[in-house]
């Protein structure tokens, strides 16, 4: 993606109509991304307290 968005930057005169192209694929690694990030931001928060918080993927046992 970032290759990608360099190489029309640089040769297509540094005019970003053509990296509308891009857009899908950007918007679909964004919400696959969504969870993660969300779950890491939230880490990042309470790290230090002992409030444990469990994983997005993490399957949990019955």
């Amino acid at each position: 993606m970032v290759g990608g968005f360099m190489f029309l930057l640089l040769f297509e005169g540094g005019r970003s109509r053509y990296l509308i192209q891009y857009l899908p694929v950007l918007l679909i690694q964004a919400s696959l991304s969504l969870k993660p990030a969300i779950f890491r931001i939230r880490r990042l928060f309470t790290w230090g307290s002992d409030k444990i918080l469990d994983h997005p993927d993490a399957q949990s046992e019955v």
